[in-house]
């Protein structure tokens, strides 16, 4: 079974991003996010013309309905505002 490419972004504001770093697996590509930039926009960005993967991650802080990046939280209704 060959295995997909993955995508791993992680907020620059999680505890020890070395570590994060340091500790992903072969086959997955980590992107630390920049907090002074819209997280949709770099998103879309590093994922614009790729085809083929099998799963995108995100480190981030959260509460029930949120995830928080130090560029802006996300819910259902910013994630539909930013769909454009």
């Amino acid at each position: 079974m060959t295995r997909g490419r993955e995508v791993l972004f992680i907020d620059p504001g999680v505890d020890d991003v070395a570590t994060l770093w340091a500790g992903v697996r072969p086959g997955v590509e980590p992107i630390v996010l920049n907090a002074g930039r819209p997280v949709a926009a770099q998103m879309a960005e590093a994922l614009a013309g790729r085809s083929g993967l099998s799963a995108v991650h995100v480190v981030a802080h959260g509460a029930p309905g949120v995830v928080a990046f130090g560029g802006g939280a996300w819910s259902a209704a910013s994630v539909a505002a930013d769909a454009g």
